[in-house]
């Protein structure tokens, strides 16, 4: 009898949890336990141009109304985005959309942006897709929540849709310490194939799209990362590839991934080259597998490919042709032992009495509401005996299976095909963070035999190195605290103990590294600041605040992402720095108000003119560095603390603020309130032509990308500036005036249909 031991170990004083920021407020959308009821309403000319033939594969949005009512309660939202969505779905009668809740204002349902309404066409049960998502989270996956809605639009009842969470930035936010990695949407035909050494070589495109269209950073358009994972796996000797591999990709949740796949025939995933998403994680540096576009499985065949029997260690073979990832992790008998255990692990869900009870729930759940769909019979057929039969027999077509009798055979070859395994423990969850004083390790494992101990090893910038042992049989937690090891980079590794003396090292080969401590030569610090502004310079709405001047020491434009501000060093990531550009030899002024509502850049804190802390962080690898701290005594009315010299020195009271210039430049000449040039832009949104305005003579006209990409540089000779082919997006404009200041204005391109 074989048991499965779970055990969690902390190392540090702070414990961070995983992946689950901000899932519990949009957990109300995706509850399954009743059946919720979205309304669109949509002017019916913009409804017939979306339903037009001729605009079918448009990702053009019209604005909409829309209102969510689950269990008598309803939630109205005005002017979200509206369209349809997916593939061979836009020609289907039972059409799938998008609902975009931030097109048009900024703003979330619930905590998200987005929904995906799917019409399910090819499934006479509706339900194979919300399955496998289910599957693959139980399986510690990560994956798109999902749960079935009733949809209406302008008061026609369009059918039962499964709602699913849209993959993004968000979805990332909410899993990850940071959503800062590339994101990359792999759809046919992805099959990680070499091409060659330059990164651009896999921009190609097909049908108007990429193979691996970039999600996050698409303004950045950097595809290293991923160019270096497909060169690893193509063009490094099989002896060397282990490590490697192990390094950029997070192997051991592939393989769960991967097992789902061949438990509910997935065919229309990696094996065909297409539908999944890969993340690269930049707390962990190696990219992370997500599932995507699920409703070919349990039994749904379009090839007479009987994937209910498919041998579980010959899965690719049924792609007839290579998959470098795939055929490296069944090649390396670790790999192939740890395949075998997942594959039972997801066979032990199935084979519930529970899980039987849960699909008898869903059907009748979600009967009613099939019954009364106009839709669902249109593409195929279907009435509601196809509904009823779908569950326990095939229905012909492309439906071989039922639902129960795809189970109950997958289950049967698994239990002949599996091997004899003995795999080592899996780390199933490592996250690193720290504090000013002490890095943080958590740690959940999961094993075959009960775990003895693990072995911490790690050396610190001094090459220092320490080794500290867990001893599990005494206890099952440890606090372990790094208050010796000086700020810098630190490398580190486990050694992971069963009760039979076996251990597996994690990473399998060399050490992680992270950044402990400060940045010591980060060429972006705090110059100058003021906590009580009586009438020194007022802001755009005229109030007299409390200021905060950053300046960019370098002669190399920095962009602002991933940098905090803070008053107090408990929570060093209070406010986030706005996504710009900031030029070399260049200030930001942030009015530190506790205003949010107010235009321009606005910190949700105030500082106080008795003396408190200003500091300012940057998010590294998923740890909060210390960039530049200052604690500062009492300050008098219209009185500035700031650098003697200019960016560099120690601060002092200045006789003279100097709000966004050289501080060395002050004199005693009493309080100057400087001039705050007004830019004005227009239009905004643009098609990529915008016009400028300014209250004094431009210099110099900057445009950036949001992802820190420098498009435009130019001469304002007519106050006009052109982006040639612009991308849809946000974008910055930063003017130099004649006078030397500087000021940044935001707006948007946004294509016309």
């Amino acid at each position: 009898m074989k048991s499965v031991w779970t055990i969690s170990f902390f190392l540090g004083f702070v414990l961070s949890a995983f992946a689950q920021m901000g899932l519990e407020e949009s957990n109300y959308v995706f509850d399954d336990s009743s059946v919720p009821r979205i309304d669109i309403l949509i002017d019916q000319d913009s409804l017939d141009e979306i339903l037009d033939p001729a605009n079918w594969w448009s990702d053009h949005e019209y604005p909409a109304t829309f209102i969510f009512t689950k269990d008598g309660d309803s939630y109205e939202v005005n002017q979200i985005g509206f369209r349809l969505r997916g593939n061979t779905s836009r020609a289907a009668a039972k059409k799938s959309f998008k609902i975009s809740i931030n097109s048009f204002e900024t703003k979330k349902f619930f905590g998200l942006e987005k929904l995906n309404l799917n019409g399910e066409k090819n499934d006479p049960s509706l339900m194979r897709s919300k399955l496998c998502w289910d599957l693959f989270s139980q399986m510690g996956v990560p994956s798109a929540r999902a749960n079935h809605v009733e949809l209406y639009i302008n008061g026609e009842y369009k059918g039962l849709y499964l709602n699913t969470e849209h993959i993004d930035e968000e979805f990332v936010r909410k899993r990850f310490p940071s959503n800062s990695g590339n994101l990359y949407k792999c759809l046919y035909p992805a099959d990680l194939a070499y091409k060659g050494e330059d990164p651009d070589l896999y921009k190609e495109e097909f049908n108007g799209r990429r193979a691996y269209e970039l999600k996050i950073n698409n303004d950045i358009d950097d595809y290293t990362d991923i160019a270096s994972l497909i060169s690893i796996l193509d063009q490094v000797p099989s002896d060397a590839k282990d490590c490697l591999v192990d390094r950029w990709i997070d192997v051991d949740l592939y393989i769960s991934a991967l097992a789902v796949d061949i438990v509910t025939g997935n065919w229309d995933g990696p094996l065909n080259k297409n539908n999944y998403y890969l993340y690269f994680d930049t707390d962990r540096n190696n990219f992370v597998y997500f599932p995507f576009d699920l409703d070919n499985t349990f039994g749904i065949d379009w090839f007479g490919v009987d994937w209910a029997t498919a041998n579980i260690y010959r899965w690719f073979d049924n792609a007839r042709e290579d998959r470098p990832l795939q055929d490296h992790i069944l090649s390396v008998p670790e790999y192939r032992s740890q395949l075998g255990w997942e594959v039972d692990r997801v066979s032990d869900i199935l084979r519930a009495e529970s899980y039987d009870a849960e699909l008898e729930g869903f059907r009748d759940l979600l009967r009613s509401a099939r019954e009364a769909d106009p839709y669902a019979s249109l593409d195929y057929g279907w009435d509601l005996d196809h509904y009823d039969l779908s569950f326990d027999m095939s229905i012909g077509d492309h439906v071989k299976y039922g639902l129960r009798n795809y189970i109950s055979t997958r289950l049967e070859a698994n239990r002949i095909q599996i091997d004899n395994y003995n795999p080592l423990p899996i780390i199933q969850r490592l996250r690193q963070t720290q504090s000013a004083e002490r890095i943080t390790w958590e740690i959940s494992l999961r094993s075959l035999l009960p775990i003895d101990s693990i072995m911490v090893n790690y050396t610190d910038r001094d090459n220092n190195t320490y080794r500290e042992k867990v001893d599990f049989s005494s206890q099952d937690m440890w606090r372990f605290e790094t208050t010796l090891l000086s700020p810098g980079r630190v490398e580190y590794s486990f050694e992971i103990y069963e009760s039979d003396g076996d251990y597996r090292p994690y990473p399998r080969c060399g050490e992680y590294a992270t950044d402990f401590g400060s940045i010591t030569d980060d060429p972006l610090v705090v110059n100058e600041f003021m906590a009580d502004n009586e009438e020194y310079v007022a802001d755009q709405a005229g109030d007299f605040d409390d200021w905060i001047e950053l300046y960019n020491t370098s002669e190399n434009t920095i962009f602002l992402a991933n940098y905090f501000l803070t008053d107090d060093p408990g929570e060093p990531d209070k406010w986030a720095l706005p996504l710009i550009p900031l030029a070399p030899d260049s200030y930001l002024i942030i009015w530190a108000d506790d205003d949010l509502e107010q235009d321009g850049y606005h910190a949700n804190f105030k500082l106080s003119k008795d003396g408190e802390f200003v500091g300012l962080y940057k998010q590294q690898e998923g740890s909060l560095l210390v960039v530049d701290t200052i604690s500062f005594g009492p300050l008098g009315d219209d009185q500035s603390f700031g650098r003697i010299p200019n960016g560099t020195g120690e601060f002092i009271i200045l006789d003279e603020a100097s709000i966004g210039e050289n501080n060395e430049g002050a004199t005693s000449a009493g309080i100057v309130r400087p001039e705050i040039p007004e830019l004005r832009i227009w239009p905004n949104p643009s098609s990529g032509l915008i016009t400028l305005g300014s209250s004094i003579d431009m210099h110099l006209v900057w445009i950036w990308s949001a992802g820190g990409s420098l498009v435009v540089e130019v001469i304002p000779d007519d106050l006009s500036c052109q982006i040639n082919d612009p991308q849809e997006g946000v974008y910055f404009v930063q003017v130099m005036y004649e006078n030397g200041q500087r000021a940044i204005e935001r707006f948007e391109v946004i294509r016309t249909p």
